[in-house]
């Protein structure tokens, strides 16, 4: 049998100092709800170059080998579990990662051409938009084909393929409005079954992410929906932004406050980056087939007027009457466009508006595996190669896996090669 290592467990892991959050106030339904931005002075943010959020390369090796070095002890397969199953990959923390995080420089998504709508929800796409009045913005995105890849290239259960969903459709959202190579990642790390769950995205719609344990079964909410927040538990949720020319990335930890997905990350925003915002997202999943994937975000600008915050307030409650699930409404024919212009109704109209197509983009290839298996002791990998004639490295994220022969990971790491007994 030849020794497979999954390809997260050899990323680069590490974490920052928790900071504490600021009370925020809290309106509306909570899948959706407007979370307002502490009304106080503008307070240092949860991410930033302190002593204790960063580490040098040598250190983050170090942490990377010994945590790879107690998954291999535990179990020579794939589930081995050991703490790092509740601490998700970070796939656009400083460097190259095997897992096809990478520095957050590859291209994403891709901008609709024309700019211009798909008709439904069959194509997946996400709509951008300014309000008139130019004090609130607005993004929707439906995304069901994409979850659908991602179901497959994971076998996901449905529990793991809703709390995916809603983890990428909350990533892009939120990474919308980046330029260049930035990319943004969300990981929720709690106690539930689920482990972790992860998702990086860039400002084209380009997003990847995965589930640290897929196939979880729990029973379902009195609604008949997937209980995520229990799927998830109490934890933390870790937000990184990265760019390839960044000396370090920026990186924020807070609590998760419910278990839920959108309504944790819009929090996040509200404490951390002082911004007022309202997240949803929802998936419809059922055995192996994505009905209906998708999310909606708005936030208002630090200009935004005391009428404008009470419009987008009013608007949220409006859709919330119909459904707190976008999910839902997009089964109902709601598009992201007519989403997005709900959210802005009676903010002076629909201003500048743009399309993307977001696509499930992993950057894993050989070159990255072999970047991985050097983070490890030199002498461990000598003696694995000893006894494996094939070493198996799987992607997390696209499912891809790769097989290496003993004789070309000799040649790679330039090791000293095995001696016949």
């Amino acid at each position: 049998m030849p020794y497979r290592w999954s390809m997260a467990r050899l990323a680069l892991a590490y974490l920052a100092a928790l900071r504490t959050a600021s009370a925020v106030a809290i309106e509306a339904n909570t899948n959706a709800a407007f979370v307002r931005a502490p009304l106080s002075s503008p307070s240092t943010r949860s991410y930033g170059s302190t002593s204790r959020s960063w580490h040098s390369r040598a250190w983050r090796s170090r942490s990377c080998t010994s945590r790879v070095r107690r998954c291999c002890a535990a179990t020579p397969g794939e589930g081995s579990e050991d703490d790092s199953s509740q601490d998700p990959v970070e796939g656009s923390g400083g460097g190259k990662d095997a897992g096809g995080g990478g520095e957050g420089g590859e291209e994403g998504g891709k901008a609709i051409a024309d700019n211009t709508a798909p008709v439904g929800n069959d194509a997946d796409h996400m709509v951008s938009a300014v309000a008139g009045n130019g004090q609130v913005v607005a993004r929707a995105v439906t995304a069901r084909n994409l979850l659908q890849d991602a179901l497959i290239r994971q076998d996901l259960y449905p529990l793991a393929a809703d709390a995916l969903g809603r983890v990428m459709v909350c990533t892009m959202l939120m990474a919308g409005g980046l330029k260049d190579r930035e990319t943004f990642q969300l990981s929720f790390s709690g106690s539930g079954p689920l482990g972790g769950v992860v998702a990086i995205s860039d400002g084209e719609g380009g997003v990847r992410g995965y589930v640290t344990n897929g196939k979880v079964e729990l029973p379902l909410k009195d609604n008949g929906n997937q209980d995520v927040a229990q799927g998830i538990g109490e934890g933390l949720l870790k937000v990184v932004r990265n760019h390839p020319d960044y000396q370090r990335p920026y990186t924020g930890i807070t609590a998760l406050k419910t278990g839920e997905v959108a309504y944790d990350a819009a929090s996040y925003l509200a404490e951390s980056e002082q911004k007022s915002c309202a997240i949803a997202a929802g998936c419809f999943v059922t055995d192996a087939l994505v009905r209906q994937a998708g999310g909606y975000m708005l936030e208002t600008l630090p200009e935004a007027s005391e009428e404008t915050e009470k419009t987008v307030i009013n608007n949220i409650a409006k859709l919330l009457a119909r459904s707190s699930d976008p999910s839902d409404l997009m089964g109902r024919g709601m598009t992201p466009i007519s989403i997005v212009e709900s959210l802005l109704e009676g903010l002076g109209g629909v201003g500048a508006i743009t399309y993307k197509r977001p696509e499930f983009l992993c950057h894993c290839s050989d070159e990255r595996v072999y970047t991985a298996l050097k983070l490890l002791e030199k002498t461990e990998v000598e003696e694995l190669v000893k006894k494996e004639e094939t070493i198996e490295v799987k992607c997390e994220f696209c499912g891809k896996l790769y097989r290496l022969s003993a004789e070309d990971v000799v040649k790679e790491l330039k090791l000293t090669p095995p001696q016949d007994s």
